[in-house]
């Protein structure tokens, strides 16, 4: 299709990034603090890790 825009690796990076972040911080915590309890924050950036070393992966 004539017109479309490619975006960067480093760009995609930087999107998701910036994405998985935003849903951490306003939808993730209310949820994840009542199963995790004090924990909560650990199992954040156990999910922030696997999400970011995923996306190396594509």
């Amino acid at each position: 299709m004539p017109g479309q825009i490619k975006i960067s690796a480093r760009q995609l990076l930087i999107l998701t990034i910036l994405f998985t972040i935003g849903s951490t911080i306003l939808i993730i915590p209310s949820g994840m603090a009542l199963v995790a309890k004090q924990d909560a924050w650990i199992a954040t950036l156990v999910g922030v890790g696997s999400g970011l070393s995923f996306l190396r992966l594509l």
